[in-house]
Parts: structure tokens; C-alpha cells; sequence
């Protein structure tokens, strides 16, 4: 826990490459941390098992981050690509190590969990409070498809998964 003002209600490991498996995210309040874990058990001991690599504060201190997932960002050779996103509805793409990617917008509440597609990291789902789960091109950053009805959600929806064939998904609310 980063201070008592906030709780973390995400974290996740980078899972794209083998060279980013170190590395972790974060996100509180209006914050998303991205962390590389060392080993600790060298006899070095000015090796810290954790380091900062990039901080993000959202523009709207009211933000309240609940959810990150990792991708990677195909216009920069790959490189990681952290996506996160809370109670303004509003998605955040940030590129590790540079600065913000842009924002991804359209939902009409709080956005409660994201996941990206596990064979085509372009393609993000989102669950939000508006009753719909999105699904985004990260790339493109255009809204591809819509999942709301009337046999859908009632509620918020609070939670997704994809399947790891990518062929469905699951969600809950």
C-alpha cells in the first residue's frame, strides 16, 4: 500500500517478453507505478528489489484506478504498453519507459476490469458500470464492437476474462 490515502485494487505482471517477466504495475487513486523486480538474494546490498521504472498521475485528481492489463505497443518495435483505467470511464494507454499513448473513451461509468485479447494484443475488452463490456483496437484506438442487450448485463459489470484460445469470453456482474 502506497501511503494509507490510497488502496491498490490492481496489480499485474508483464507478461509480452521474456525481458519485461520483471516488471509489474500498480494503480491507486489517481496513480499507475510500474516496478522491476531484482533478485535479492545477491551479496550486493545496493541491489533494491524493487525499482521504479515510470510513475503516471492522472490530469483528474479525482481519478480512481481499479483495473491495468499489459500489451505491447506495436508502433515502437514492441515495447510494453499498459492500459488502465477506473471510476472516470476513461481508458489510459501509457507506453513504459516514454510518455502517455493516449485515452480510449465511450463508456458511460466506472470501468472496472480490462483485458487484452491473448493472441492479438491490439485487441482490449473492458468491463464497465454502464452495463456493457467494449472491446478497443489499441492501435488504432477505434471501438470495435459493443456487448450490451437486453438478455446482457443488468448491472455493472465487474469482472472478465477472455478464454486463452481467444475465441470467448466470460464475464460478471
Amino acid at each position: 500500500k502506497f501511503g494509507s490515502k490510497y488502496k491498490i485494487y490492481s496489480v499485474s505482471w508483464c507478461d509480452i517478453a521474456p525481458q519485461y517477466f520483471s516488471f509489474f504495475a500498480a494503480v491507486f487513486g489517481p496513480n499507475a507505478i510500474v516496478l522491476k523486480s531484482h533478485k535479492t538474494n545477491s551479496p550486493d546490498k545496493s541491489v533494491k528489489p524493487l525499482e521504479v521504472m515510470q510513475t503516471y498521475l492522472d490530469p483528474n485528481k479525482e481519478e480512481e484506478y481499479f483495473s491495468c492489463a499489459w500489451s505491447y505497443d506495436n508502433t515502437t518495435a514492441g515495447f510494453p504498453l499498459l492500459a488502465i483505467a477506473g471510476s472516470k470511464g476513461i481508458i489510459r494507454l501509457i507506453r513504459v519507459n516514454r510518455k502517455s499513448h493516449g485515452s480510449l473513451t465511450g463508456h458511460g461509468g466506472s470501468i472496472h476490469e480490462l483485458k487484452f485479447h491473448p493472441d492479438n494484443k491490439d485487441l482490449l475488452l473492458s468491463a464497465s458500470a454502464d452495463e456493457t463490456i467494449r472491446l478497443w483496437n489499441v492501435c488504432t484506438k477505434v471501438l470495435v464492437a459493443i456487448f450490451q442487450g437486453s438478455k446482457g448485463h443488468r448491472d455493472e459489470v465487474l469482472t472478465l476474462d477472455i478464454s486463452p484460445k481467444g475465441d470467448k469470453f466470460a464475464s460478471g456482474g
